[in-house]
């Protein structure tokens, strides 16, 4: 039985070639392998795993969304905080855990409210967790259902009714509810 244990640096996903040599010698090194001196691996790299909730409405006035941000394949926690964005708009009320000796690292933070008209997928963003590299997750933003007029609770001076007489002088109450503002 052969072992060999390596660590690879941390670079972007894709595949890799693993070359087995003797340092000593000139001479080939034969893996039981069918005796093969080379493998190839594919890298996983630091990725976002998933995105908790994967939508939600951030319109304005609505306080934004709480975000569960999950990367895998982190080779150490980041030393400060990373910077979360969605479409480019900074979140709020970013922090990060992760367990010693664990390769996970969960972000939470909120999405600023954006304008109805930013609604569909949007792009977001983790820098800070790899050097010189942002991690990337499309999120999707819902519109909010449009604004209605609920009519039964339309009223006139107390009475529900959608009329004013013309012969009646003065001033009349209007009452009305609007829902999804």
């Amino acid at each position: 039985r052969f072992t060999i244990a390596f660590a690879t640096p941390q670079c972007a996903a894709g595949t890799a070639n693993f070359t087995i040599g003797n340092s000593t010698s000139s001479k080939d090194v034969l893996l039981a392998l069918g005796g093969l001196s080379a493998l190839q691996f594919t890298y996983q790299g630091t990725t976002i795993r998933s995105v908790t909730p994967a939508s939600g409405m951030t319109h304005p006035g609505s306080g934004g969304v709480p975000l569960s941000i999950f990367i895998d394949n982190v080779q150490s926690a980041p030393l400060v905080l990373p910077i979360v964005t969605l479409g480019g708009v900074p979140c709020l009320d970013v922090s990060i855990s992760s367990v010693a000796g664990s390769t996970k690292l969960a972000v939470k933070a909120t999405t600023p409210e954006l304008p109805v008209s930013r609604a569909g997928p949007l792009t977001l963003s983790v820098s800070g967790v790899v050097v010189a590299r942002n991690l990337t997750f499309s999120w999707a933003y819902t519109a909010p259902p449009a604004m209605f007029l609920e009519a039964e609770a339309f009223t006139i001076d107390g009475d529900a009714r959608a009329w004013v007489s013309a012969t009646q002088g003065g001033n009349v109450e209007v009452s009305l509810l609007i829902r999804n503002l």
